[in-house]
């Protein structure tokens, strides 16, 4: 995934649709839910993917407020779209909401459990 090759993967759509399932790679989350697997000797072959985990993580607050729109050709993937992929993969909304808690796997994933300062330190 590089937004400057020209050709090949200069897609953000395009990796993320490669990447998703090596989300785990990238946190230490020990949650039953969103189990981290940054230890698998695979996870190296996925570096690439890191432009793609740092714009999912480019947001105005709480995860939940994610900018995925930027004015560069590299990012054809809008909210909606994300959007739409959580609703479709519930194991990729856990890994994305429920590996920013190490501890807790009966907190609610939406809005009110990332708005709330008292969960900002569990």
């Amino acid at each position: 995934c590089d937004k400057y090759a020209n050709g090949g993967l200069s897609s953000f759509k395009d990796c993320f649709g490669l990447c998703k399932e090596a989300f785990c790679c990238i946190h230490d989350s020990t949650t039953s839910r969103s189990p981290s697997c940054s230890q698998e000797q695979n996870c190296r072959f996925y570096i690439p993917c890191y432009i793609v985990w740092w714009k999912l993580h480019d947001t105005i607050g709480p995860a939940p407020y994610v900018r995925l729109e930027q004015d560069e050709d590299f990012f054809d993937y809008g909210i909606n779209d994300f959007q739409q992929e959580l609703i479709n993969d519930q194991d990729f909304y856990n890994q994305f909401f429920g590996h920013h808690f190490l501890e807790d796997d009966d907190i609610p994933l939406n809005d009110d459990t990332f708005e709330n300062p008292d969960n900002w330190g569990s």
